[in-house]
């Protein structure tokens, strides 16, 4: 999931990527809501993580390790696809500071031509 968050905003803009590529809008608390529920279903979150556990909860017996080539590649799977979510949150945030700049040096000229205007009168 592709969360856009702003301290200073009371809605986060929030993309599925396993949905549709529209962003629709959701609380704070919504967007915190979900974030804890993701995070609580990734073993790898967990302060009690144990590597060991966990691979021998995916291999619980020697004839199990035959599967052990698919469990890797599904994990580069899901490090690439990570690593492109990543690449992909960093260009939207590039984008939107950018924005943000243009759309501050407007507004910064706006209040400019109407300070000189109040001054006119």
């Amino acid at each position: 999931m592709d969360m856009e968050a702003d301290t200073d905003i009371d809605t986060v803009s929030v993309r599925d990527s396993e949905g549709p590529k529209q962003p629709h809008e959701m609380t704070r608390e919504e967007f915190e809501q979900a974030l804890e529920e993701d995070l609580e279903k990734d073993p790898f979150v967990s302060e009690s993580f144990n590597a060991i556990d966990y691979i021998n909860k995916l291999f619980p017996s020697e004839p199990s390790l035959v599967g052990v080539d698919a469990a890797v590649a599904q994990l580069k799977r899901k490090i690439r696809r990570v690593d492109g979510e990543i690449i992909s949150a960093i260009r939207e945030q590039s984008t939107t500071g950018t924005q943000a700049k243009q759309d501050l040096a407007e507004a910064q000229q706006a209040i400019q031509e109407l300070f000189a205007k109040i001054k006119e009168i």
